[in-house]
């Protein structure tokens, strides 16, 4: 009721509205003039009550838009309150996932180490074994199935790390699908 009651009067406080009172004392005094002229009375313009009515509508005019800006000051207050929240929300959610993602490309990058470790490891014994292998002959069947053994270790250890480095990746993957966006900037419409 009061939106009604201030959308109807707060057109008065503007030039246009001031004119249409304006208009309505000047069409007033006409017809009172008009009046006076057929039944032939003297026109006597009471000030006094022209004064009050003219600081009654102001007094209700400035009350009325006072009433209306508080109004839509509340609401805007209110939207951009909603707004902020939702914003402070998704970033909060963003800041966790990126953290959850960070330390999980920790743990894949120690993964990474860990395999160059593990093939630098199986270069090393297989170029430089230990002894008796080290004296034996390149075709030497013993030292054939050492370098074997030493290549399956390695491939079997290689798998079980990119086993763990791509169950990391799907992770990451997850985390960055179910990053929130942010919202529209629509604060304030």
């Amino acid at each position: 009721m009061n939106d009604i009651i201030g959308d109807w009067f707060s057109g008065f406080g503007t030039p246009g509205g001031a004119a249409y009172v304006l208009t309505g004392f000047f069409l007033a005094y006409i017809f009172r003039w008009i009046r006076c002229q057929v039944t032939h009375e003297t026109m006597k313009i009471p000030w006094h009550l022209v004064g009050i009515a003219i600081g009654t509508i102001a007094i209700v005019v400035t009350t009325v838009q006072s009433s209306v800006a508080y109004n839509t000051a509340s609401a805007t207050a209110l939207e951009t309150k909603e707004c902020q929240k939702e914003f402070n929300q998704a970033i909060k959610d963003g800041r966790r996932i990126a953290n959850e993602n960070d330390e999980l490309s920790q743990q894949q990058r120690r993964l990474f180490v860990d395999k160059d470790h593990e093939e630098t490891l199986m270069w090393l014994n297989i170029l430089s074994p230990p002894e008796p292998y080290a004296s034996m002959d390149q075709r030497d069947p013993s030292r054939q199935d050492f370098n074997l053994s030493i290549v399956t270790k390695y491939s079997k250890r290689s798998f079980e790390l990119d086993e763990q480095i791509r169950k990391i990746q799907e992770t990451q993957d997850k985390l960055l699908a179910s990053r929130p966006p942010l919202p529209e900037p629509t604060c304030g419409k």
